[in-house]
């Protein structure tokens, strides 16, 4: 039996999968529990395991000397949800002077694990302007009819918006 037969192990499902993510899909840390998860389940030793994942095994071993701020962590999801249009940066100022310590790099990898962005401002809508209008012809007209605003532009370049009524049977427009 050769070197290299001994060496090539036979693939299995979970392998090839396992295999198949790379190095650029998962972080460390996942890398590091489908190696766990291989040798608990496969029974696959630490080595083997490793490759697998595409961690080295003393990335393996490493235990993380991250503080877990889970306080910390828990503020800025208030915070965030308290001001939805408000950044990192200025998060970083309310926590500053609140007395945490930390700095903006922290922050922002916080902020990015939890999915965090600038919230959208909602989208004005031109119902606001004509919302008395609106009502008289909801009223009058009932609620089958669906209505829409149209924009066009005039040839001389002007943009126009009108409040058009549809019916939402016949699909006539007024």
């Amino acid at each position: 039996m050769s070197q290299r037969s001994r060496r090539c192990w036979k693939k299995t499902f979970e392998d090839v999968a396992i295999s198949a993510l790379g190095p650029r899909t998962m972080d460390a840390c996942a890398r590091r529990r489908a190696a766990s998860w291989t040798m608990s389940e496969k029974r696959y030793n630490e080595r083997r395991a490793c490759a697998l994942a595409g961690i080295d095994p003393r990335v393996y071993r490493r235990a993380s000397t991250r503080p877990a701020d889970a306080d910390l962590r828990d503020r800025l999801m208030d915070l965030s949800s308290e001001r939805r249009r408000v950044g990192y940066r200025r998060l970083h100022i309310l926590l500053k002077r609140e007395g945490w310590q930390l700095n903006w790099k922290t922050l922002f990898r916080m902020y990015r694990e939890k999915g965090l962005t600038v919230r959208k401002r909602p989208s004005h809508t031109w119902l606001a302007c004509v919302a008395g209008q609106w009502a008289v012809a909801s009223a009058q007209l009932g609620p089958e009819y669906l209505w829409r605003f149209r924009r066009d532009q005039t040839s001389a370049g002007r943009s126009t918006l009108c409040l058009t009524a549809c019916s939402a049977v016949a699909g006539s427009a007024f």
